[in-house]
C-alpha cells in the first residue's frame, strides 16, 4: 500500500534544498527548543496517522504525479499551497489538533527538512569542495533563519531519527 502523506512530505523533503532559492522574503525564524522538541517527540506518532488516512491525500495536496510535469520542480509556492490544501482535509487538522498541532506542523516541516539538508550538503562539501556544491549550501542557508539553523544543528541526531533519515 502506498503512504500518500509520506509521499508528499517526502516530496518537501526532496525539494527542500532547492525551495529556498525560490523563495522570495528573507526567512523568519520559526523555531524555538520548545516548538522542536515537541515536533520531533509528535512526528513518527503524526506521520503515522497521517498514512492511515488513504491515497487522496496526496492528489488533494496538488502533488500527485499527475498533478505535475514530468520534471517540473517544486517551488516554495507550491509546497504552501500543498500544505494549505493537506491542513484543509477536516481528518489531517483532527490529526492534527489531537497532538495540539495546527497547520504551522507544517511549517515546522519545512523548516527542519530545509536545515537538515543543508547539515548535510554542509557534510558533503566539506569531503568534495566544488563550487556548485557551495551555491547550493548558500541558497540553502538564505531559506532557513540562522537561529532555526542553529537548533536543527544542535538538535541534528534527534532530527535525522524522527524523520528516519538512514546515514
Amino acid at each position: 500500500m502506498r503512504k500518500p502523506i509520506a509521499t508528499v512530505l517526502a516530496l518537501v523533503l526532496a525539494a527542500a534544498p532547492v525551495l529556498p532559492a525560490l523563495a522570495a522574503p528573507p526567512a523568519a525564524k520559526v523555531l524555538t527548543q520548545a516548538s522542536l522538541d515537541k515536533f520531533l517527540k509528535d512526528l513518527p506518532s503524526v506521520m503515522k496517522e497521517l498514512e492511515k488516512l488513504g491515497n487522496d491525500l496526496e492528489e488533494k495536496a496538488g502533488l500527485d504525479e499527475d498533478s505535475r510535469e514530468e520534471g517540473e520542480p517544486l517551488d516554495m509556492a507550491a509546497i504552501r499551497t500543498a500544505m494549505k490544501a493537506l491542513y484543509a482535509d477536516a481528518k489531517v487538522k483532527a490529526v492534527l489538533a489531537r497532538y495540539g498541532w495546527t497547520e504551522n506542523f507544517f511549517e515546522l516541516y519545512v523548516v527542519v527538512a530545509i536545515g537538515i539538508s543543508y547539515l548535510a550538503f554542509e557534510d558533503a562539501y566539506a569531503m568534495y569542495p566544488m563550487a556548485e556544491m557551495k551555491a547550493m549550501m548558500d541558497q540553502i542557508k538564505a531559506g532557513v533563519h540562522a537561529d532555526d539553523l542553529a537548533l536543527v544543528k544542535a538538535n541534528r541526531g534527534r532530527v535525522e531519527a524522527a524523520l528516519d533519515w538512514d546515514d
